[in-house]
């Protein structure tokens, strides 16, 4: 893809104009990043609805058929799917198995585990498996 800026002293409103043959995945994802608004995510837990800082999350993760959002202090419900809440995110947070996303401003430490897999540590103690099919693009973010 390229991408092209012009300089505008007259642009009061800041837009993009995507030129494309068809809407494909990739020009869907550009299109949501230019007009995400971000700020927090909604969760639930205990009959209760949390917003929860894009910062402040740790992991997303898919147990029992539930999305859940991992933070420091709990871990909350979200009838979002993963891959919704992984573009929501941003960058800064990498897709680890089928089930799990992290934000690797989170991660403390990894080792190797049986079949290829590796185990990462997060900040506040909890753990998840890297996948053998995630782990070169995850090395790669983490420039190894």
């Amino acid at each position: 893809m390229k991408a092209e800026i012009k300089i505008d002293p007259d642009c009061i409103t800041p837009h993009a104009v995507i030129y494309a043959a068809t809407i494909d995945e990739e020009v869907q994802r550009i299109l949501k990043i230019f007009t995400d608004e971000g700020g927090p995510l909604s969760a639930t837990s205990d009959d209760r609805i949390y917003l929860v800082e894009p910062e402040d999350v740790l992991l997303l993760r898919v147990e029992g058929g539930k999305t859940q959002i991992v933070t420091k202090n709990r871990t909350l419900q979200s009838p979002r799917r993963l891959y919704e809440l992984h573009d929501a995110l941003g960058r800064d947070f990498v897709r680890i198995s089928k089930s799990a996303v992290v934000n690797l401003n989170a991660c403390e430490s990894m080792e190797a585990t049986w079949g290829g897999m590796m185990r990462l540590y997060l900040k506040n103690g909890e753990s998840e498996y890297i996948s053998r099919h995630y782990l070169p693009a995850f090395k790669k973010r983490l420039g190894l």
